[in-house]
């Protein structure tokens, strides 16, 4: 996969319009409806804040599709109203998601999503109500892909999610990841993940965030000039979103059996510590998958494709220097 690096602070001097445009639909969508003045106008007002792609080379969509078979049948989950396969573009995908299509039109077709435009949401095919995705759609080994947008991070039991699209996806089949680089999120505050943390919410086969990580979310969500997500700023001091009145409220919620309807990230990563886990989960006979292509972050996101692969278990020394690399990926760590 091509590893190009934007820069989060390229000048409004080089903007190309029609290229912007392109790469960020919704903000097209917008220009052309009337909502805002111009892509110009948009990227400098916030999509350089956000790390929004200049040209469609460096598209999320584009780096996603590179890795592939975008000419067999698969399913996308949870677009909303951003999907990277859409129906409209000619794409044989069917839209998982937890709402069918009008309840979300409903849902987010007020003044209250801002950023959110209703009329971009696609035909929902399959709601789910928790099941798996064998329980929900059935079709095994039948999908040349599965593509998941900022999904990853809130599943309870990541292990049995990889297990589930295993199960979903032909022999050669891929899973296309967009996951949040913490450093550059709201997760700013928040320790990374570890595979010990993956296997135990495996092994008790969980449904809904702990109330340890209920904890941590409210005790330590970031954000940046009333921003959740800022991309890769210099020099930004994040503050803390949440008083201690919403901690408790939190903690309190979720002491009732609130699952909090996957408003919680149970999981923060780098691309590092993404890598490493999903080498120890291959290690542990748990996953088949491993990481096959992946793409350095760009604004806010970074990217993996993960398949069937037979890629040899790391040495020691391999270990080693993967366990390194986390820790110098980690800004809280290095202080």
């Amino acid at each position: 996969m091509k590893r190009r690096k934007q820069s989060a602070n390229e000048p409004v001097s080089s903007f190309d319009e029609e290229a912007y445009l392109l790469a960020n639909p919704d903000v097209a969508h917008a220009v052309a409806s009337g909502s805002i003045p111009s892509g110009a106008h948009h990227y400098e007002v916030s999509g350089q804040f956000e790390g929004r792609p200049l040209s469609p080379a460096q598209s999320r969509n584009a780096i996603v599709r590179a890795e592939l078979d975008v000419s067999g049948r698969g399913i996308e989950l949870g677009p909303l109203d951003k999907p990277i396969m859409a129906k409209r573009d000619g794409y044989n995908v069917e839209i998982v998601d937890y709402l069918d299509t009008e309840s979300l039109r409903a849902q987010y077709g007020h003044e209250l999503h801002v950023g959110v435009d209703a009329s971009l949401i696609e035909e929902v095919d399959h709601v789910s109500h928790g099941e798996t995705l064998t329980e929900l759609i059935g079709n095994e080994g039948a999908y040349e892909w599965i593509v998941a947008s900022h999904v990853i991070e809130h599943i309870p039991d990541l292990v049995s999610f990889l297990q589930d699209v295993e199960r979903i996806l032909s022999p050669t089949g891929r899973l296309g990841l967009v996951v949040p680089d913490k450093r550059y999120c709201f997760d700013f505050y928040g320790e990374l993940s570890t595979s010990g943390q993956v296997v135990d919410a495996f092994v008790s086969k969980r449904t809904k965030p702990t109330l340890g990580q209920v904890v941590d979310y409210f005790n330590r969500t970031a954000q940046v000039n009333g921003a959740i997500a800022w991309g890769q700023v210099q020099g930004v001091t994040p503050e803390l979103m949440y008083s201690g009145e919403s901690v408790r409220d939190g903690y309190r919620r979720s002491l009732s059996g609130d699952d909090f309807g996957g408003e919680i990230h149970c999981w923060r990563f780098t691309p590092e510590s993404f890598r490493l886990i999903i080498s120890d989960l291959r290690a542990l006979g748990l996953t088949s998958l491993g990481i096959v292509a992946e793409h350095e972050t760009v604004g806010i996101e970074f990217f993996a494709t993960l398949g069937r692969t037979n890629i040899a278990e790391p040495s020691t020394e391999e270990r080693r220097s993967m366990l390194q690399a986390v820790q110098a990926s980690d800004p809280e760590r290095r202080q």
